[in-house]
């Protein structure tokens, strides 16, 4: 009927073309990935979302836990076996830019 409309959740169709489709992969020539650890990466966020995004510890560790940490899981993590390059960052630094460049040096000989 007119005004109506489908109430059901919006479904995202992300999952229908992911970057680990062997056909999007294909398209670079490079793949990087940088780790870092579960722990790191939930330091980062809560700090960043505090202070930035105006949310409460338990706001920020809530979402981590139950969403964010399991898409990683899922979706995040399979990428690396298909990385060309992976650089660790495991702590709460600038990632280190000479280290990617020698790495890809090395990749060129």
């Amino acid at each position: 009927a007119a005004g109506e409309y489908d109430r059901r959740p919006y479904q995202s169709r992300h999952h229908d073309r992911r970057p680990n489709d062997k056909d999007r992969r294909s398209l670079f020539d490079l793949k990087i990935f940088i780790d870092a650890d579960s722990d790191m990466r939930m330091e980062r966020r809560v700090s960043r979302d505090i202070s930035e995004r105006g949310r409460t510890p338990e706001e920020v560790l809530n979402r981590y836990l139950n969403t964010l940490k399991p898409m990683h899981k899922q979706f995040i993590e399979p990428m690396k076996v298909h990385a060309d390059i992976t650089l660790e960052n495991h702590q709460n630094t600038p990632l280190n830019i000479s280290d990617l460049i020698d790495k890809i040096k090395t990749l060129s000989k």
